[in-house]
Formats: structure tokens, sequence, C-alpha cells
């Protein structure tokens, strides 16, 4: 799965919210994100002299809302990253997530399952996820929230 994803809050930077975008993620499969975040270049939060460097992202995966543990801990510091931030353009960042189909395969959401789609049987998952930026001047802000549903893979 391939998605293209822009969140501009160069807008509106007086007041910004996550923005809620359900994701799914065939398992068995790379699953590839590009987020585009458009910043304000100035403003009480984030500013040009912010994006500059040392930011990072992270983003997990959890079978529930309070759910204790992760599915899926993807970050820019660590490893496995899945993640890599490039800011080399002050007006926005670019995210990118690669979660490659060995990882993707392993994904379990407990006690889920989609049951039919279009007529036809067709396992897979549910959860929630949500992504944050954390500026090297140590604020977070909450970029995207929604759902994340895997299907399973027929071909092995």
């Amino acid at each position: 799965m391939i998605y293209n994803t822009t969140v501009d809050i160069s807008e509106d930077s007086e007041r910004f919210e996550p923005r809620d975008l359900d994701i799914q993620c065939t398992k068995g499969s790379d699953f590839l994100w590009y987020i585009r975040v458009k910043v304000p270049i100035k403003g009480d939060g984030w500013n040009a002299t912010d994006d500059a460097s040392g930011n990072e992202a992270r983003m997990q995966w959890r079978s529930t809302l309070d759910a204790a543990s992760t599915v899926l801990d993807a970050h820019t510091d660590g490893t496995p990253a899945f993640m890599t931030i490039n800011e080399t353009d002050p007006t926005s960042l670019l995210i990118t997530v690669h979660i490659p189909a060995a990882d993707t395969d392993s994904i379990v959401f407990s006690g889920a399952s989609l049951g039919t789609a279009q007529g036809k049987f067709r396992s897979g998952g549910q959860g929630v996820y949500d992504l944050e930026v954390v500026l090297a001047s140590g604020r977070v802000f909450r970029i995207l929230e929604g759902a994340v549903t895997t299907s399973d893979e027929v071909t092995r």
C-alpha cells in the first residue's frame, strides 16, 4: 500500500488539531507512506528556526486506544526506525514511513476480524494509530490519527 498525504498547518497556525485519516496495511506487502507537513513560517508553535534540523517523528499502532502494548512502534530515531524525516525545506517536513513486507506480515491486532467484504471472506484486523512530530525545541505536535486496518495475504 502506498499513501501520499499532505497536512497543511501553515494556513491556520493559530489553531491546529490532528487530521483524522484512516489507513490500510496489506500484510505481506511493503507499506509506504509519504507525509508532507506544511508549516507556518512564523507564529507561536512552529517556525522556520524550529524546522531547520533536529526534528523527529514517531507513530504507534495499538489494538485499542487503551492497549498497554504496541502492535507497531515506528520512529525516526532507533532500531528499527521505519521512518525518516527530510528537513531541507524550511516550509515543510517530509516524513517517510516504510514498513517492509516481512514486518507487515507479522502485524496482528488482538481480537479483531473484519468478516466479509464485497461478498467474499476477507480476514484482517483493525486498530488505532497516531503520528507525532517532536521538534528540536521539545514541542510535540500530533499530526495524524485514526484507524488502521490490515488485510491478510492470500498469496504466500
